[in-house]
Formats: C-alpha cells, structure tokens, sequence
C-alpha cells in the first residue's frame, strides 16, 4: 500500500464525533496494550507549541483535528509505555516545525520515538527486550491520515457494514517484508507441523505464523526491540526496523467508525474485518436506548455519547474473544474508535 501526503487546502468542515476505547487483557499476565487519545488535538498543539517555545502562526487552525492512537507492546510494557507517554507531543513538535504534511510528521515521530528508545535502552538498561507496534489515525475535517508500524491495523466501517482497510500489516508474510528481510540478511522460519523446531519458508506443512529471524518475532516491524536490531546485542541492522507506511484519503460520506485494534482482536475475525461492524452497532444502539430510557447512568464526568463508544468498542472486544480459537489462551484484546455520529445519522444526547 503506498505512502501518499496530506491534500492541501483542507476545508475545516468539522464532523460529530466521540472516541470510544476498550482494553481486555485477556488470559495474558500482563496487559501490554495501550491507547491514546485526543479528541481536540489543536488545543494540544498549542500547549506543546507553548511549552517548547514555539508557535503556530504557519498552522491553519481552522479543521478540527483528532487523534487516536493504539499501541501493541511484547515482552513486557515498558517500550509502549515509553512511546504512549510521548507520541503526542512529539508529533506535535514535528507538524509545527514542519506544517503542512501530518504523514510527514507522524513518520518523523515514529522514527524519532524508535531513536531515543533504542539510545536510552542502549545506555540504561540492555537487558530490556521489549517493543510494541503503533497505529495512529489524525482525522483532520474530513481528511483521514494514518501511519502504521507493525501488525494493529485500522478499517473504516460504512453502513452498509463493509470494511475497507487503511493499513497493511507488517508481517513476514507479506512479499515485500520477505524481500526486504532475506535482502537484509534476515530469515523467515515456520514451526512444521512434521518434527519440531523452526525451518525455512517453503516446502513443509507449517503450523503457527510465520517469524523473522533475529528475532522470532510474527512481525517485521517495531519500535524497540533492540535486542533484534543491534549488532552489539546480538541483533542484526534492517531486518526488524521501524519505519512506518502512511496513508491519507479523504473520508467517505457513508463511513461511521474508523476503528484501531490490537491482534488478539483482529486475529480472531476469521471471516473478514466486516464481522466487526454488527457487534459494535449492536453495543452502541444498545448503550444508547439505555440512556435515552433512563436504565442506565454515565460515569461521573463521562459524556453520553462517550458512554455510548464505550460500550460499542466492548461489544466488539467480547465478540472478537468468543470467536478466538482457544479457550485456554487469548491475547490482549483492545481497540479504539472513532465514531462519526453525523454519518451515522444519530441525535446526540
């Protein structure tokens, strides 16, 4: 899926929205997903502009801009903690010393997060293995921007329940990671299901995803991980990198939930992205009778409507578990959306 660059001359029209956000954390012993979210990102920008010296005299503030931002960490949850904490902010800094391309700065971002991690590890603590993926989504007026590393992809929803997806994910199996990897010198292995151990693409039956090596990691690219990427450490330059894709369109007129997950959610919709459309209308519909009938409650200092995102990012979350193919195991399970209330013809409440 090719880059593309943001359209200039955005027009600010402004869509109704709300965010909602879900985080199960499955059977694992920790819960290494994240989230990030900013439903007014102007203001932000403004406040980091503020903070940093800077200002925004070049940036049209006109558009409504909002952000959400999903993290899938491995190994421990400190690289998405790390990255969560400051992408924000460091996207910001990047658009406002460079207005006019959010592709640009969500890609100098990710690289720039991917640097200071890997230094600070590097200098600090070594022994950390850990890394995560990052999916992040700006929809500025009606022009949405993505930028992807790793596996956590982001569809759009129309009414009609079909879904079109924005991100490729990062996997050895996609032909053009196996190209860069083997070019790398890298290794793509599978456990067979004749014998055991890993063995090299092609030729024997496989059983479970395909992995990179250094690594033996399902995905071919990550922030942090440095263990894989550092030959002092073991690891091997280029094989497992950091590098995003982005992609901007203009947004449908018939889209009503751009959503963001973790694997443990996608993996388990086996008939496609578009099964994901029914359970989160159903939890959305469901939350908002509720509220409207006067059964159930808000939390405190929680807007109905976000109470209704809420509830439609669980809905899907707990379908997406049912449907997974082991009862005994279940990976994190976490998504994000956003729901564009105008294009679902809703009142607010």
């Amino acid at each position: 899926m090719p880059s593309t660059s943001s359209t200039p001359g955005v027009s600010p029209q402004a869509h109704d929205l709300v965010i909602g956000s879900f985080l199960h954390q499955g059977t694992k012993a920790t819960q290494e997903d994240g989230v990030a979210v900013d439903p007014n990102f102007n203001a932000f920008m403004e406040k980091v502009a503020a903070a940093n010296g800077l200002d925004c005299i070049d940036i049209d503030m006109s558009p409504r801009r909002t952000f959400v931002c999903l993290l899938d960490g491995h190994a421990g949850p400190t690289c998405k903690e790390y990255v969560q904490q400051r992408i924000l902010t460091q996207i910001c800094l990047e658009f406002i010393r460079a207005p006019g391309s959010w592709p640009d700065a969500m890609r100098k971002a990710i690289m720039e997060m991917e640097r200071k991690w890997c230094r600070r590890v590097c200098e600090h603590d070594p022994a950390d293995r850990s890394g995560t993926t990052i999916t992040i989504a700006i929809l500025e007026s009606n022009q949405l921007h993505c930028a992807w590393t790793g596996d956590s992809p982001c569809w759009l929803l129309d009414r009609a329940g079909t879904a079109t997806a924005m991100t490729t994910q990062h996997r050895p199996s996609l032909a053009r990671e196996q190209e860069r990897i083997e070019k790398s010198g890298g290794e793509i292995k599978a456990k067979v299901v004749e014998g055991t151990g890993f063995w090299r693409r092609g030729g024997q039956r496989k059983e479970g995803p395909l992995r990179v090596f250094p690594s033996g990691l399902n995905i071919s690219r990550s922030i942090g991980d440095i263990k894989y990427k550092v030959p002092k450490l073991g690891g091997q330059e280029g094989v497992v990198i950091a590098d995003p894709d982005t992609r901007s369109i203009d947004l449908p007129s018939d889209v009503e939930y751009i959503v963001i997950s973790s694997d443990g959610l996608s993996d388990n919709l086996t008939k496609g992205l578009g099964e994901s459309y029914k359970p989160i209308c159903k939890g959305f519909r469901n939350a908002y009778d509720a509220l409207k009938e006067g059964r159930e409650d808000p939390e405190p200092g929680q807007e109905p409507m976000e109470f209704c995102a809420d509830l439609a990012a669980e809905s899907l979350v707990y379908f997406a578990i049912k449907r997974g193919k082991s009862q005994k195991y279940q990976d994190n399970t976490s998504m994000v959306a956003i729901c564009l209330l105008d294009n679902m013809k809703i009142a607010p409440l």
